[in-house]
């Protein structure tokens, strides 16, 4: 079975999305309010598709309003550097028949040469068996090397996946931050 592993693309996707702009000048640049409200649904990001995914979002982080290939994309109005500001990403894509353990498999052989895994465990995503890979790497965006952290499961034949995109130099310092939204995640199926 060969099933389309979105893993990297969703990370591929968030650095593309941010890339090429000085901090000052990317469009749809979050700004932060002091108290952290201010994004729609009061601190909560819904990504809707066939289903939908809700992430409860930190103060400091905001919805970008420029969406990559279907893709709601969560940044950090504090970590926005010259050309790059760490988000956490939310996509669907159709999973082909592949389980969630089937995915999985797919996407670390995908993974192979491209980026390092750092680890790889099966978690609980809102129920679901689902998966957290770390990994770091130059994915050939014109970024240079990231670092990522990736959870994901498979409903209804989607593949549900969030993934946190960081510098390697801010990557822990908003990683409290990002494993609190992966932590939050919350599926509704029509």
């Amino acid at each position: 079975m060969r099933v389309p592993a979105r893993v990297v693309v969703a990370s591929v996707a968030s650095a593309a999305l941010l890339a090429g702009c000085g901090a000052d000048e990317v469009p749809g640049k979050p700004e932060a309010a002091e108290d952290g409200a201010g994004s729609p649904g009061d601190g909560v990001a819904v990504h809707e598709g066939a289903v939908d995914v809700l992430v409860e979002m930190p103060p400091g982080w905001r919805i970008r309003p420029e969406a990559a290939q279907g893709a709601t994309v969560i940044a950090n109005a504090e970590a926005c550097g010259q050309d790059f500001c760490d988000n956490v990403n939310v996509l669907l894509d159709a999973a082909h028949g592949a389980t969630a353990e089937e995915f999985h498999d797919v996407s670390l052989t995908e993974l192979d040469g491209i980026g390092e895994l750092e680890s790889e465990r099966e978690v609980d995503v809102d129920g679901r068996t689902g998966y957290e890979v770390e990994y770091a790497g130059d994915l050939g965006m014109g970024q240079g090397d990231m670092r990522y952290l990736v959870r994901y499961t498979v409903v209804d034949d989607q593949a549900v996946i969030v993934t946190y995109t960081a510098r390697p130099d801010t990557f822990d310092e908003w990683r409290a931050d990002a494993e609190a939204m992966l932590e939050s995640i919350e599926i509704r199926q029509p």
